[in-house]
This record gives structure tokens, C-alpha cells and sequence, in this order.
């Protein structure tokens, strides 16, 4: 019985490190937004590059676990880690849950959002498995011998580091934001505001996607999804791009003028960066305006670009080249 209830801990926790491990290299820019929420809540400095760079070392860690307690490798090692790892992140998210400085723990990313209650509670449990295990490491049963085990273990946490390096460089492979290609943001869906059934309302606005003129603060939301063809440059944050770009945003803004696109260059950055980036870069297109954190979830790029089709997303890329658009 001792060997059951151990074996069930050891695969339930390899289980969940495996798939939060998944989903931060997935989309390490998505942890690295949550980590800079984190770092604000304590009143902790910090740069958007230590962010991310802390985004992929934490997916690593927790892929490294699972793949050590599914095999059973460095058991008593593995399963110490785990524990401890699992008392840190169970003190974090009852701070969490007491203190509401977070709005959620972001450990599944977007695949699967959490409250802090449920992620607390969730947490407690992990802790006990971990607990299981690190006291009876010996009675998790090896599954392939532990050299070949290894060898595998090296294998994957390779092939993850190179996976999250690939996110990074283009945007996460599986998107699990409400904003991903194929979706039709006209399409009524249910209004997830608690207490409120019934209420159906179009994708983007139960999305919470909005966007402005920069000048008259006009609502121009609807027209971007109903313009038969539409470019966006999503840009959050102005002083983070390099004047590289501007050569190429103009192209695309030339490209959208001669085949009837619409376009609409986006940022958060307020109105002295605005006129700032147009002497730098003679930009003619008009700029609109919207939260950081919206566009950071529409693209994890600055700038990204994004193309809609009669309110459907066809394309999404972290470059921004014509090709997109023929």
C-alpha cells in the first residue's frame, strides 16, 4: 500500500511540474509579465530581461523535476527539491490568496487559469504528495534503467530550453490567449463577468480588447473588426523598439494604403513618446492608443503584427514583413 500511495504522489507531482513547465516555455514572455506583478507586489526593482530570463530558468526547474520524478532519477535528491520547491510556492500563494496582491499565480499560464484560492488549494495538496515522496523516496520504482534515464533527462531538458529559446524568438507555438489565429472576434460569446448568465456579447469585447484615437480618444474597437481587411502594428512600449523597425512599418503602412487595408499602428506609450518616435522615424500613419497589458496579450512581441480579415485574426508574427500579407 506504502509503494501505491508514494508512486501515485511521485506521478501526480511529475505530472503537474511537466505541464507548468510546458506552459512557461511555452510562452516565456507571458511568465515573465506575471513575474514583473510579483516583483511589483513586493516592491522589488526589476528589468523586463532579468524577467524573462527568470520566466525560462523557472519553466527548466520545473521540467527538470518532472522528468527526475517520473523516472525516479536522484530520487531522494529529486524528491527533497520537490518539497522544498513546494513549501516556497505554498507559502508564496497563501501570502497570495491573504494579501490579494496578485490577481492570480499565473503557474499555468493561460492553459488553465486559476484563482489564488483554487491555486492555494491546489498547492496544499502538491505538498503533501511532496512530502509523501521525500519521506519514502525508495519506494519509487525506476522505470528504465537510471544511465538510459539520464541520457533522457538531458534530452528533453534540451529540448525544452530550445523550445522556449524558439517562443521567444517568434511567439508561443500553442496559443491559449483569447486572441489566437482562426478566431472570429465578432463571434457572441458569453460575458464572463461572475453573476451575470445569459449575456452574450462579440469576442473582443468579452476579451476586453478596446482601442482609441490618440488624439480625440474615439472608440474605433468595432471598425477594426469590421473592416474587411485590417493591419495592426501592435507596439506596447515605444522605448523598446529599435528605429530598425520604422523602415518597416512603413512599408507595411505604403503596402496597406495601395491594397485598401486598414491600419492601425497601437501602443501605450504616452503622447511625448508618441511625438518622439514620429520625428525619429517621419511616421505618417495615425497612432492608436490601449492598455499595455491588452496588447502584451494580443502578441508577446514589440512590435507584432497582427492581420484581421472581416474579424477573424489570419495572422500573428513577431515580424513584420509584407509576405504576411500575400
Amino acid at each position: 500500500m506504502k509503494t501505491i500511495i508514494v508512486n501515485v504522489c511521485r506521478f501526480l507531482l511529475a505530472a503537474t511540474f511537466l505541464f507548468s513547465g510546458f506552459v512557461k516555455a511555452n510562452d516565456p514572455y507571458g511568465m515573465a509579465y506575471k513575474l514583473s506583478d510579483y516583483f511589483s507586489a513586493f516592491g522589488l526593482s526589476y528589468s523586463e530581461h532579468f524577467c524573462l530570463v527568470s520566466a525560462v530558468v523557472l519553466a527548466l526547474v520545473e521540467w527538470g523535476l518532472g522528468i527526475g520524478l517520473f523516472f525516479a532519477l536522484s530520487r531522494r535528491i529529486t524528491s527533497f527539491i520537490s518539497l522544498i520547491f513546494m513549501l516556497a510556492f505554498t507559502a508564496l500563494t497563501g501570502y497570495i490568496l491573504v494579501t490579494g496582491a496578485v490577481s492570480d499565480c499565473g503557474c499555468f499560464g493561460d492553459a488553465i487559469v486559476l484563482t489564488n484560492g483554487q491555486t492555494f488549494a491546489k498547492n496544499i495538496v502538491l505538498l503533501a504528495a511532496a512530502a509523501v515522496c521525500a519521506y519514502w523516496p525508495s519506494s519509487m520504482f525506476l522505470i528504465i534503467p537510471g544511465c538510459i534515464g539520464r541520457i533522457i533527462r538531458s534530452a528533453l531538458f534540451l529540448a525544452l530550453l530550445v523550445y522556449a529559446l524558439v517562443c521567444i524568438y517568434t511567439l508561443p507555438l500553442i496559443d491559449f490567449r483569447p486572441y489566437r489565429v482562426g478566431y472570429d472576434m465578432n463571434e457572441l460569446v458569453d460575458l464572463p463577468v461572475e453573476g451575470v448568465s445569459g449575456v452574450k456579447v462579440p469576442r473582443y469585447d468579452a476579451a476586453g480588447f478596446y482601442v482609441q484615437t490618440a488624439t480625440e480618444g474615439e472608440d474605433v474597437t468595432e471598425n477594426i473588426f469590421s473592416d474587411d481587411k485590417a493591419i495592426l502594428i501592435i507596439a506596447p512600449d515605444l522605448t523598446s523598439i529599435k528605429e530598425s523597425y520604422a523602415d518597416e512599418i512603413n512599408t507595411l503602412y505604403d503596402f496597406a494604403i495601395q491594397h485598401h487595408y486598414s491600419f492601425y499602428f497601437i501602443t501605450a506609450s504616452n503622447e511625448d513618446l508618441r511625438q518622439d518616435w514620429k520625428q525619429r522615424t517621419s511616421a505618417h500613419y495615425p497612432f492608436y492608443i490601449s492598455e499595455d497589458r491588452i496588447l502584451k496579450t494580443v502578441i508577446r512581441a514589440n512590435p507584432g503584427l497582427v492581420v484581421i480579415t472581416n474579424g477573424t485574426i489570419t495572422t500573428k508574427s513577431s515580424h513584420l514583413s509584407t509576405t504576411h500579407l500575400q
